[in-house]
């Protein structure tokens, strides 16, 4: 009688093991990957919110504003640039459209381009930061699916749009 008992705790162990293991297979395998590329391919970057729209552009080594031709701060726009490139996908949060919870309703988000010359590299919404304070919601281009984004960026494209715009 022990015996069968033994076997069935050890095939039901196997069996949560075997679960387990591919649930993490299968929940990370699921994440988008944003596009690749490196910083010093990004020259143009547009950020937009509720109709106001801030383009910055690369003229050699130095950044400008595309509006008024106001240079941009190195440190100012270094930030930018390896949030843009550096963004990680860390969770799906939700595949419903009700986007207005997570900050990503017209109203409130913010578009960020990234694009080399006239060609787009990236694509992506910021929501609200998360109740962590660690993560942002996000939209990638062209996925309605919520996601939370590595750290919490949302504060840096704001200010930029607010110390840029006119």
């Amino acid at each position: 009688m022990q015996k069968k008992y033994l076997i069935l705790v050890l095939i039901t162990l196997l069996v949560i093991i075997h679960l387990s293991q591919r649930s993490n297979e299968i929940i990370l395998s699921d994440l988008p990957s944003p596009p690749i590329f490196s910083e010093s391919e990004i020259t143009r970057i547009r950020l937009t919110k509720q109709g106001t729209t801030v383009e910055l552009r690369q003229s050699g080594k130095t950044w400008h504003t595309e509006q008024n031709n106001l240079p941009i701060a190195t440190s100012d726009i270094n930030s930018l640039i390896d949030t843009i490139t550096n963004l990680k996908i860390v969770m799906l949060i939700s595949d419903h459209s009700n986007y207005s919870i997570f900050g990503l309703d017209q109203i409130n988000r913010i578009t960020v381009e990234a694009y080399n010359e006239d060609r787009l590299l990236t694509r992506f919404q910021i929501g609200s930061t998360g109740p962590s304070r660690v993560h942002t919601f996000i939209l990638l281009d062209n996925d309605p699916k919520v996601y939370y984004a590595n750290n919490c960026i949302r504060p840096l494209f704001e200010s930029a749009i607010a110390d840029i715009a006119p």
